[in-house]
C-alpha cells in the first residue's frame, strides 16, 4: 500500500490517501506506518501534527473531522498541515 497526497473535492486542502482513492484515507498514524512509502517523524505538541515523509515530500499531517460538502455526514482526514 502506498499513501498519496491529494485534494479534498477540490477546495485547495491537500490531504493523504491511500493509493490515490480519496474514499481511502488513513485514520490513525498506524495506518501511515504501513505504507512503504512513509517514514514517521516526531509529534510536535504546539501545533499538534506529526511529521511525516512520503517519498521525497516532507510534510506536517493532523487528523480531522470534516463536514462532507453535500451534508452527507462527517468524514475522518489525514490533512496536511504545510510543506
Amino acid at each position: 500500500m502506498k499513501a498519496t497526497i491529494t485534494e479534498l473535492w477540490q477546495t485547495g486542502t491537500q490531504i493523504i490517501t491511500f493509493d490515490n482513492d480519496e474514499f481511502n484515507s488513513p485514520s490513525s498514524i498506524a495506518d501511515l506506518k504501513k505504507c512503504e512509502n512513509v517514514l514517521i517523524g516526531k509529534y510536535d505538541k504546539e501545533i499538534r501534527a506529526t511529521e511525516i515523509l512520503i517519498d521525497n515530500n516532507l510534510v506536517m499531517v493532523a487528523f480531522k473531522k470534516v463536514e462532507h460538502p453535500s451534508g452527507g455526514g462527517k468524514l475522518y482526514v489525514c490533512e496536511i498541515m504545510y510543506c
